[in-house]
């Protein structure tokens, strides 16, 4: 041991220099420096990345302009909710809608011969109240009643229908059908009640 410490006492300044700038070279060579093909493979891998960065940009570009769609979309939907809820009614019942078909009968000249309330079915925003109505009189009268309750924006509505001929009286003809009222259902409400 003290011959190697001897050794280096020895070495001068010039020596102890070079054996510093041989050992920091080897050192950077060997632990720090990529070769060439470290270098290429890291390229390209940023490459790679940057692809992928791209892409993922383009698809979260397409992703936002379809929400803004979406947004619109929804907005106009909802003015077209609040429209439609303004003008149906939230006080329209069944016994309403049979009292309006007495009226449209009466106008329309036509004799009724049943009518009974339906189960009503609730939707997300509205309420449909059905009620059958059996009903006799001329084919035109028939229509002139259909026509009536149609245009009539509660009920707005017949549906499954049938129009057969009397067979007591030739020029009499019998509807059986459903009339349709809708009821707009007040949010508020139902959003307490659950």
């Amino acid at each position: 041991m003290n011959q190697v410490l001897n050794r280096i006492i020895e070495l001068t300044m010039q020596k102890v220099l070079f054996f510093g700038l041989v050992l920091a070279g080897s050192y950077y060579f060997f632990f720090t420096y990529d070769t060439y093909n470290n270098l290429n493979a890291r390229q390209e891998a940023l490459l790679r990345d940057i692809v992928k960065e791209k892409e993922i940009q383009k698809d979260t570009d397409m992703t936002l302009k379809k929400e803004l769609e979406v947004k619109d979309s929804v907005a106009a939907l909802s003015q077209q909710f609040e429209k439609i809820a303004k003008s149906l009614p939230t006080v329209l019942t069944q016994s309403d809608i049979m009292a309006f078909v007495d009226v449209f009968a009466k106008e329309a000249a036509v004799k009724v011969t049943a009518k009974s309330p339906l189960p009503s079915a609730k939707m997300e925003v509205i309420e449909i109240l059905p009620v059958n109505v059996t009903l006799k009189g001329t084919y035109f009268e028939i229509g002139r009643f259909i026509q009536r309750v149609s245009v009539f924006e509660p009920i707005t509505r017949v549906s499954d229908y049938k129009i057969t001929k009397d067979s007591t009286n030739s020029g009499i003809y019998q509807f059986e059908g459903r009339i349709l009222g809708y009821r707009s259902l007040d949010l508020k409400q139902e959003e307490v009640k659950k």
